[in-house]
């Protein structure tokens, strides 16, 4: 993809009661924007069957139609394509019902749009978030296009269907808020691709754990001293470890909020992994799908996503080859846009997928970001980061200020913020996503354990560094 222009373009509908101005003074968490691996891991490879590695991820396009792309200021999704990563509230469990992080979820698709323009949040392209941006010179979209209701929301599309323009959603939406004629990828195909249900059919039988269907009444009959995974199968969105519930041997099983009548269930064996990531691609308008690279997953002991390792993951072939696989059977069906492969290497040396997210990842920015920081300052960098997210009860400007007394000069690269004061959802906590981002391991391993404001929470802070 081209390099995007530093600082920040103008915004669409962000006069919000007059609220401009006081938010725009804050200092920065500036400057330029530029693994880990648990026991086993070693063992783990050497055991790890693969086939002859690819020769190289075949290019997106022709060098000519590159230069041709930059010249005419087209996306890579193609010339009308418009990107939203607006998440519709779940009443399933298959995603968060949370209004603000909803919202807050189109924040992060700013830093990688490039040439196409945006949807998202007002609570996200707040003046001190994108003064942020352009402080720390992380480029965003040429056009930003803002919401604060769902109303709002609906006269965006109206705009897009008006313009002959088509909506990359990242997830799919009900008919009377995003038509199917709006739609660069089939709703129907989106559900498909992420319905859990459907894993083994995309990755093939070889590549995905073992499981079993079962109904919501069987729940309580699992096995208290077996170590296993429960998942719902929805049409829903998902993401973030909602709709996932890892159960511990010996533990007590708690009945996740997804358990609920009528849903459908699927239990899966749980996986010994040694390394599991998460494998990201980009599908463009033309050509084959790009491996853009992998990022390590934080999870907790319940399957909650707690961040990512960014920088330094070495991925084994057969790892690649399985994931590049996957992801063209999805372009083959009509699939435009980002997406990532959650896929793991067992200790026994196996490699599995265990979970599919045709969308854009919360490591993807961040890994982007980080690629583009390493080529600016040559390969001898060795520098690691680690995504995750801080929140506040009081305002952004505030958590900025404190995120700054915590962590030195440049170590912390903001990404996406999210300002409640700009959205239409009530009271409700600031948020800011970014790189913790350190020269080599150890000196990321420092900033990790740096104390934070006891008023302010982190996402990895209940994840093992």
């Amino acid at each position: 993809m081209t390099d995007h222009p530093t600082g920040h373009w103008p915004v669409e509908d962000i006069d919000i009661d007059g609220r401009h101005a006081a938010d725009r003074a804050q200092g920065s968490l500036r400057e330029e924007v530029g693994g880990m691996r648990v026991a086993g891991a070693v063992q783990a490879r050497a055991a790890l069957k693969t086939r002859a590695a690819p020769t190289g991820v075949p290019a997106a396009a022709s060098s000519t139609v590159a230069r041709e792309r930059e010249r005419e200021h087209t996306s890579v999704f193609g010339p009308d394509a418009v990107l939203t990563a607006r998440l519709p509230l779940s009443d399933t469990g298959a995603n968060t019902a949370d209004p603000h992080l909803c919202d807050a979820y189109t924040g992060p698709i700013m830093a990688i749009a490039d040439q196409t323009p945006v949807i998202c949040s007002a609570g996200v392209a707040s003046p001190c978030g994108l003064d942020l941006l352009g402080a720390a010179g992380v480029p965003v979209s040429r056009e930003i296009r803002t919401y604060r209701t769902a109303e709002d929301f609906r006269r965006l599309v109206g705009d897009v269907i008006g313009n002959g323009e088509r909506l990359l959603c990242q997830h799919v939406h009900d008919e009377d808020e995003v038509p199917v004629e709006a739609c660069m990828v089939a709703p129907s195909l989106l559900r498909y691709l992420n319905n859990k249900a459907n894993l083994p059919a995309i990755v093939g039988a070889d590549g995905a754990p073992r499981r079993s269907s079962i109904s919501p009444g069987d729940v309580a009959a699992l096995g208290v001293d077996e170590s296993w995974v429960l998942k719902v199968c929805s049409d829903d969105s998902s993401g973030g470890g909602y709709g996932v519930y890892v159960h511990q041997a010996g533990s007590a099983i708690a009945r996740p909020s997804f358990v609920q009548p009528g849903a459908e269930l699927i239990v899966e064996e749980y996986l010994d992994l040694v390394e599991n990531w998460c494998v990201h691609f980009c599908v463009e308008a033309i050509g084959a799908p790009r491996l853009i690279g992998a990022t390590e997953q934080l999870i907790s002991d319940t399957g909650a996503y707690g961040g990512s390792r960014v920088g330094g993951t070495v991925l084994p072939p057969a790892a690649a080859e399985l994931c590049q696989a996957v992801v063209e059977r999805a372009r083959e069906l009509g699939f435009i846009g980002y997406c990532g492969v959650d896929t793991g290497l067992t200790s026994s040396g196996e490699v599995k997928v265990f979970d599919l997210n045709f969308r854009i990842n919360a490591s993807t920015p961040p890994l982007l970001v980080l690629n583009a920081i390493a080529a600016s300052r040559g390969a001898s960098w060795t520098g690691r980061g680690r995504w995750q997210t801080y929140r506040h009860s009081g305002s952004l400007p505030d958590l900025v200020t404190r995120l700054e007394a915590v962590y030195p000069d440049r170590a912390l690269v903001p990404i996406a913020s999210y300002d409640p004061a700009f959205a239409a959802n009530g009271s409700g906590p600031s948020l800011l996503s970014a790189l913790l981002l350190g020269d080599d391991e150890q000196d990321l391993r420092a900033l990790t354990e740096l104390p934070l404001p006891v008023d302010v929470g982190c996402s990895a802070a209940n994840v093992s560094s």
